[in-house]
């Protein structure tokens, strides 16, 4: 940031509206990390070439050095700002004095770009499935069992397990999917569902499990209403039933 945009800032502190500014630094010292590949995932390089692409974020680079001023412990002592240090290595704070601050800092503290993934799993197949039946908590099949048993060798006991209306919500966040699409996202029986969020977005791979099970979703009704037929109520019910 230029000295020119500190004073501007700092003036704005100043007037009747009572806004605040909070300035943070994001200072990389070591040519490791992701930064690059994470940027190269935003929507300004979407469908470029990959080449052309490291040369534009490499030529923006050098725009940005040309005019940033590192925030100055001195010069800007009377500024709330952080400095973050690669990524996470390294934090400084200054002049920071009220709650909403402090908590911002602490979420910057906790803030990472190491790849993580999150593993979503539904039950073995159960004998409520075999019949079409909600809730009820019933025993698994002789198929549900036989698939704990794979799940635990595919997984290497990292698993998660969850029942369908948990993962439908888990999913419809990371995917970005509208709230009208939740109730009908697909989250089929013996299938590990594997979501590596990413750069803007996130990544989602569908591992099947070779143990035969009954296909429990039920696709979106095209009539939804009290006076449709029975039909009509009936076209969305799986084959098995």
């Amino acid at each position: 940031m230029s000295r020119r945009k500190c004073s501007t800032l700092e003036n704005i502190d100043d007037t009747k509206s009572g806004q605040k500014n909070h300035m943070i630094s994001s200072i990389r010292t070591t040519k490791k990390g992701k930064n690059k590949g994470m940027k190269l995932c935003s929507p300004d390089y979407k469908e470029q070439d990959p080449e052309e692409a490291v040369k534009d974020f490499q030529m923006r680079i050098k725009n940005y050095e040309i005019r940033y001023e590192t925030l100055d412990h001195v010069k800007d002592k009377d500024l709330s700002w952080v400095k973050i240090y690669n990524v996470d290595q390294r934090y400084e704070a200054n002049k920071i004095k009220d709650h909403l601050e402090a908590r911002l800092v602490y979420y910057l503290m906790n803030i990472h770009i190491r790849q993580r993934c999150i593993y979503l799993c539904r039950h073995g197949e159960s004998i409520c499935n075999m019949y079409g039946r909600i809730g009820g908590n019933s025993e698994l099949s002789e198929r549900g069992k036989q698939f704990a048993k794979s799940l635990k060798d595919f997984m290497d006991e990292q698993k998660m397990a969850g029942f369908k209306a948990v993962m439908r919500c888990i999913l419809a966040y990371f995917l970005d999917k509208d709230i009208k699409e939740l109730p009908y996202l697909k989250v089929p029986l013996h299938t590990v569902m594997k979501l590596t969020p990413v750069a803007y977005g996130c990544i989602l791979e569908e591992f099947q499990i070779p143990v035969p099970c009954v296909d429990t979703h039920r696709l979106q009704p095209e009539f939804v209403n009290i006076s449709r037929s029975d039909s009509d109520a009936l076209k969305t019910v799986p084959d098995h039933l």
